[in-house]
């Protein structure tokens, strides 16, 4: 009996171990738990900010979550390029915790660079955290999407204390029945000059 119950046991453990490997494969971010840092940044992950001016926004990473502090208004992300398959689709999920200090422009999300494309967004959670979700179809010929962890967005900056963890990207079979999936195919050709973002073209484009 207790030697059943052993095996029992020993088993449901190792299928669990399974589970969870299997889980970390699946998952196209690199780096989305934020346990690797150098130099105080997340391993895997570059920043951006509309406005690049020192003591405008701050961007740090520790105690396994990455953290955007725009302490006047402006547009920053944690960037990182992923691989995808043309015409897949695919969920950017993770969960965020915010601080407001304006209610103006956006809060934080996730968003892909070079498009209209965003999650819901948060801008106060009284301390705790919640989630964000994006669910997207890259375009027929689309072979990378950068994915961006945001506070603010084009036209909309804002003042925002954000931090993020568990971030995760995966495959679907198809188009999800139980959500909308928007468009990940860029609209713009990214700006080498400044770190791969057109935010000229989508400024104009929001203003118009």
């Amino acid at each position: 009996m207790r030697k059943g119950l052993f095996c029992l046991l020993a088993a449901l453990l190792l299928l669990s171990l399974f589970s969870v490997a299997a889980a970390e494969e699946d998952n196209l971010i690199v780096n989305g738990d934020f346990s690797q840092v150098e130099n105080g940044l997340p391993v895997g992950w570059y920043t951006y900010a509309y406005f690049s001016d020192a003591g405008i926004t701050h961007f740090s990473c520790e105690d396994g979550a990455a953290q955007i502090y725009n302490l006047d208004f402006n547009d920053a992300r944690f960037c990182q390029a992923v691989p995808v398959e043309p015409g897949a689709y695919y969920q950017i999920t993770c969960r965020v915790k915010a601080e407001a200090y304006d209610i103006a422009g956006e809060g934080a999300n996730i968003s892909i660079d070079n498009t209209f494309s965003k999650s819901n967004t948060a801008r106060e959670t009284d301390g705790e955290w919640v989630n964000l979700t994006l669910t997207g179809q890259a375009g027929p010929d689309q072979m990378e999407v950068v994915v961006l962890l945001r506070v603010g967005f084009y036209g909309a900056e804002s003042r925002v204390r954000a931090w993020f963890d568990d971030v995760r990207m995966v495959k679907l079979d198809g188009a999800p029945a139980d959500a909308q999936a928007v468009s990940f195919a860029t609209l713009a050709p990214a700006d080498n000059d400044d770190g791969g973002q057109s935010d000229s073209f989508f400024e104009e484009e929001a203003a118009s």
